[in-house]
């Protein structure tokens, strides 16, 4: 008997921390989650 397996990709968007609130903080959050980041 042949078995034939299939591999399951989850693809979950990688994720990231931005610390610190201030215009620069919220400009690098804004611009990760444009490039597709959580």
């Amino acid at each position: 008997q042949s078995s034939l397996c299939i591999e399951r990709q989850h693809i979950f968007p990688p994720s990231v921390i931005v610390i610190g609130g201030g215009i620069s903080g919220v400009a690098a959050a804004r611009a990760l989650h444009n490039a597709s980041f959580k």
